[in-house]
């Protein structure tokens, strides 16, 4: 997706520059960032509810990732149409 991202910015694509482009690029930060503190904590062998409570993180983030691509498809839907 972050190949995706910066293809879209590199295109000058209109709905880079909305708030829901940004907010997507937040939620999708958020997924690698909590990602890689699950990997981190996982090689320092913290306790595995703590682990559980990391990978429910992630698992919402993602949720979130999903839910702001859709708002940026509706935004651009909403732009093509005006």
């Amino acid at each position: 997706m972050g190949k995706w991202i910066n293809t879209q910015e590199q295109n000058g694509e209109k709905f880079t520059t909305t708030s829901s482009w940004n907010e997507l690029k937040i939620s999708h930060e958020q997924v690698h960032s909590n990602i890689q503190k699950y990997i981190n904590e996982n090689a320092n062998h913290i306790p595995q509810n703590q682990l559980a409570q990391k990978a429910l993180n992630i698992e919402n983030n993602t949720l979130e990732v999903f839910e702001k691509l859709n708002n940026v498809l509706k935004v651009n839907c909403n732009n093509s149409h005006s």
